[in-house]
C-alpha cells in the first residue's frame, strides 16, 4: 500500500504514482511484462511518464505504452476554454460537474 508522505496538489504533469506503481509491480513479479495505455489526459500522463523512464523503463520490464490524446497546449487553450459564452456555460460547467461527481 502507497504511504502519502507529503501533502501534493494533482496537475496534469503528476506521474509519480504511476512510476510508484510500475515499480511496485515488477517487484512484485519481475518477469509481468507491463505496457501503458492512456486516453485523454491519461494518455498524456502515460506519455509523459514513459517519457521520464526513458531507457530506464526497461529495468522494470516495461514493454511499452499505447495511447490516445490530442496535441494540445493547456497553457494557450485554458483562457479560451474560461472565456465567457458557450465554452464556460457548457464545456467548462459540464467538466466541473464530472469533476465534483468523482471527488
Amino acid at each position: 500500500q502507497a504511504e502519502v508522505a507529503t501533502v501534493t496538489m494533482y496537475n496534469l504533469g503528476f506521474t509519480a504514482d504511476v512510476k510508484w506503481l510500475l515499480a511496485k509491480l515488477h517487484h512484485d513479479n519481475p518477469a509481468r511484462r507491463l505496457y501503458l495505455s492512456g486516453f485523454s489526459l491519461g494518455g498524456n500522463v502515460a506519455t509523459k511518464a514513459l517519457g521520464e523512464l526513458g531507457a530506464s523503463a526497461r529495468d522494470l520490464n516495461v514493454c511499452g505504452g499505447a495511447v490516445g490524446c490530442p496535441g494540445f497546449n493547456l497553457v494557450n487553450s485554458a483562457g479560451i476554454i474560461d472565456r465567457s459564452g458557450f465554452n464556460r456555460k457548457v464545456y467548462a460547467a459540464n467538466f466541473l460537474k464530472t469533476m465534483r461527481e468523482k471527488a
